[in-house]
């Protein structure tokens, strides 16, 4: 599986941001999508989130679509990480 991994727009209401949660998780390839820490103490912790791909889906296509909504401030594959 691969991540992409987005933030909301300062000004975006969480309802909002709920609701294209739920639109993103409808998207081809799209296994799970939600906030990183939806309990999170600050609103700016709240709007960070995350997409699981599934390995065949091309992830530069998903942050290029998240990255064309008006309301994302960014998307982006995280680099991968090397074992220890």
């Amino acid at each position: 599986m691969q991540v992409v991994m987005f933030s909301f727009r300062p000004e975006v209401p969480e309802t909002r941001q709920d609701t294209l949660l739920e639109q993103v998780r409808t998207w081809n390839g799209v296994v799970s999508a939600d906030r990183l820490f939806a309990a999170g103490p600050t609103p700016e912790i709240r709007r960070m989130c995350y997409v699981y791909v599934v390995d065949w889906a091309d992830a530069s296509v998903l942050v290029n679509n998240l990255e064309g909504m008006p309301e994302i401030a960014n998307a982006f594959v995280p680099p991968a990480r090397e074992p220890m």
